[in-house]
């Protein structure tokens, strides 16, 4: 009977989670989501649904909604249940799991490397162009994530404050990279990175490199400047320290649990909202046919799109990843199978795709095992590792830390918030239809003859306005169309971009009509298939 007390645990929780499921339903969920439908819910819920919507408007109305909230919460249940086995497996025997994680050790070169790829990226990457790219789009372009009001966004963007934010940023950043006064380095660039590294999440778009920024906080707290660092030197500690210590591996497992949770909810989502069909259909070709739109009409040099198997496999092996991720990283013998399973993701995402998560893949340079690398090299170098301890401040600031990042994943996660410096990843969730909403914008001149007629999403010269992103375009023009109340200011970056690229002159131009429309993603026939659906915004020139 004792033996059997736990699994009766874990039974009635799991029999609990179906009941609350189920209640759920029924007196929650489908009431918001009925009003959510009428636009009569919270803002954010409404965008949600009017999103999810504009995928297959024919098909997704109010009765569909009725009909798939059941189906949604019996994948969740499913999903919940899944969650609470591999939980209880995590924390039975007094968190043996767990604890055993979090007590491994690894060596201050492995944290050393971290810092100094972590650090080269963000340089690389050049936020302060950016931001100068994206800021002459002026502030009525700019539409700020949930938590960030207009004024402080367009207080952000004047050429002053992003300059001097952007001189110090990179500054911080160097210092670290070099790793001299690592520490407070980490802590300059982390508190300027807040700032910087947000400015261009302010255009329309969420560019999913919150990881980097949550790792300089964590390293805030850590050693991360006893190898390879200025640091390291001053202290007469060798560059290549191959000491093991706790210390040095808590700040890398738990950026290894944030990777896995920036996995696990897109998962969660993707299941929940399409099932296996996600996997196993159409969806994940005409997912590529929609980003290659993005690219600008471009395709793989291998048409992977007329193999079904092919991009079938790959999709289920998504599922696996994001879903598994998470929980196999707490066992060595499964660890390193879901580390190589998302670095060929990530790679093959890039080489279909062209998206390339670097912010997710330089990580992966952190969990090789470089004692045992270093160790085998023909080198003559001095290993003795320094016998340092970490402060009780660091240690419970660390803690802290993690707790809070932890926390912030698990809200944004599982509320399906995308923001800044917290943010669900890109979940690709639902079903992807041939068509995607989009604009088209036409140019009349006095005698109401077209003169003028383009869609931005197929027009290189938006994209180049819009920070050479078919994305950030895509994502600016999608708010403007989910948006209630449609502000006529949120057209005027899209105005001037049309004026600039008439052939003649702009004065020939007497009205300007935006009208969204329904666009074909198919490689082979873009835009010539596209229908009208409504007429959106008209001004006189």
């Amino acid at each position: 009977m004792t033996k059997i007390r736990p699994y009766l645990t874990l039974f009635l929780i799991i029999a609990g989670l179906v009941v609350a499921g189920k209640l759920v339903q029924a007196f929650i969920l489908l009431p918001l989501v009925e009003a959510a439908f009428q636009g009569d819910s919270f803002e954010y819920l409404n965008q949600i649904i009017a999103q999810h919507r504009l995928k297959n408007p024919d098909v997704r109305n109010l009765a569909f909604y009725r009909s798939q909230v059941p189906v949604y919460i019996n994948r969740l249940i499913f999903l919940a249940a899944y969650t609470t086995i591999f939980l209880w497996v995590l924390i039975k025997d007094n968190f043996k799991v767990i604890r055993a994680f979090f007590n491994e050790e690894k060596s201050a070169f492995s944290l050393g490397i971290l810092r100094v790829v972590v650090f080269s990226l963000i340089l690389y990457i050049n936020f302060p162009v950016s931001i100068s790219e994206l800021s002459h789009l002026g502030t009525d372009s700019l539409s700020p994530p949930l938590g960030w009001p207009d004024s402080l966004a367009a207080f952000l963007i004047q050429p002053i404050v992003s300059s001097t934010l952007s001189v110090l940023f990179t500054t911080f950043c160097i210092g670290g990279l070099i790793g001299f006064y690592t520490r407070y380095m980490i802590i300059g660039a982390t508190i300027t990175g807040l700032f910087v590294m947000g400015i261009p999440q302010f255009f329309g778009k969420i560019d999913s490199y919150h990881i980097l920024w949550h790792t300089l906080v964590i390293m805030s707290f850590s050693n991360a400047g006893d190898s390879l660092s200025v640091d390291a030197w001053r202290k007469n500690l060798p560059q290549f320290n191959i000491e093991k210590a706790t210390k040095y591996a808590i700040p890398i497992n738990l950026i290894m649990i944030l990777i896995g949770l920036g996995y696990f909810f897109p998962g969660i989502w993707k299941f929940t909202f399409s099932g296996f069909e996600w996997a196993f259909s159409d969806n994940l070709m005409l997912k590529m046919h929609s980003k290659w739109l993005d690219i600008g009409a471009w395709t793989p040099s291998i048409r992977i799109d007329r193999y079904p198997f092919l991009y079938q496999s790959g999709a289920f092996s998504t599922l696996i990843l994001e879903l598994g991720f998470l929980f196999g990283i707490f066992f060595k013998k499964t660890r390193a199978f879901f580390l190589i399973l998302a670095f060929t993701f990530h790679l093959f995402v890039d080489i279909f795709m062209h998206i390339l998560f670097a912010s997710t893949m330089v990580m992966f340079v952190a969990f090789l095992p470089w004692q045992q690398i270093l160790a085998s090299l023909p080198l003559d170098l001095n290993f003795t590792g320094s016998k340092n301890s970490q402060s009780t401040f660091y240690k419970k600031g660390l803690k802290f830390t993690g707790i809070v990042i932890i926390a912030g994943y698990l809200i944004t996660g599982s509320l399906l918030i995308k923001t800044w410096p917290f943010a669900l990843y890109p979940t690709f969730a639902s079903l992807e239809s041939s068509t995607i909403p989009s604009i088209l914008i036409k140019g009349y001149d006095n005698e109401g003859t077209l003169v003028a007629s383009t869609i931005p999403l197929l027009n290189e010269h938006f994209k180049e306005e819009f920070g050479s992103s078919g994305a950030r375009l895509r994502g600016y023009m999608q708010n403007i169309i989910n948006s209630s109340n449609r502000d006529s200011t949120k057209y005027q970056p899209l105005i001037a971009a049309f004026l600039s690229d008439f052939e003649q002159s702009p004065q020939d131009i007497a009205e300007i009509t935006f009208y969204q429309i329904r666009l074909s993603t198919h490689p082979d026939s873009l835009g010539d298939k596209y229908t009208v659906v409504e007429k959106m915004y008209s001004r006189d020139n």
